[in-house]
């Protein structure tokens, strides 16, 4: 018989340390919601056009945004991301 145990942790960061927690979630839900926005997109263009194809898995996904974001320019890129890190930082009204 196999015996399963499990552990729980309390995180008790610094200051700096919540800080660079906080960016990290930030910006894996905008990654996220990016992605879920791209398949979204896809299912819809699919209703009216059956040949879209549709990127379901994770590897899809960092294609597709791997090839976009080689599509930018550096400076474009340098502003994108300066855009997304106070989008995803700022304070929610």
């Amino acid at each position: 018989m196999t015996r399963h145990t499990s552990f729980r942790f309390c995180l008790d960061p610094t200051v700096e340390q919540q800080a660079v927690l906080s960016r990290h979630v930030g910006t894996a839900r905008f990654a996220f919601n990016q992605c879920l926005h791209t398949v979204k997109s896809a299912l819809t263009a699919r209703r009216t056009d059956p040949t879209v194809s549709v990127p379901w898995s994770g590897f899809d996904l960092i294609n597709q945004h791997g090839t976009a974001a080689r599509l930018l320019s550096p400076i474009a890129g340098i502003r994108r991301v300066r855009s997304v890190r106070a989008a995803v930082t700022a304070t929610p009204p």
